[in-house]
């Protein structure tokens, strides 16, 4: 398999004090690079569809944007068509799935097209900002 298939999107967000911040959304397309994110120090929010998942597809670019505006979030999508054995060893029985995971750890799971719920399960999982507690 073409080991360059694997699809990153990145893009440079201007911010308040004049930096740039990059974000990653990530198309995972072998097991090895879904490990490897998962065992990250981020709050991964992971959604597994299909391309005939019309659910899926409304919610893709909703988990897109956690990546995008939050830094401490990197998204993931896993096309379980393409990565049956992930799907599996997750145990997704029905789409669309969204997992958080952080430092390899199960954290949640959002079952259905459901963005309250996620939204509620991101804030309630990624590090509070300097000041909150």
């Amino acid at each position: 398999m073409n080991r360059f298939r694997h699809r990153l999107g990145r893009v440079n967000l201007p911010t308040l004090a004049g930096r740039t911040r990059r974000f990653i959304f990530t198309e995972i397309k072998k097991i090895e690079d879904y490990v490897q994110k998962v065992k990250s120090g981020k709050l991964v929010v992971a959604q597994f569809g299909a391309s005939w998942c019309a659910p899926c597809k409304k919610m893709k670019p909703i988990v897109k944007k956690l990546g995008e505006e939050n830094e401490e979030i990197e998204s993931l999508y896993v096309d379980i068509d393409e990565l049956p054995e992930l799907g599996e060893s997750e145990d997704i029985n029905e789409l669309p799935t969204i997992l958080l995971r952080k430092n390899g750890k199960y954290l949640d799971k959002i079952v259905g097209m459901n963005e309250e719920q996620l939204l509620q399960a991101v804030n309630a999982h990624k590090a509070p900002k300097e000041g909150e507690a």
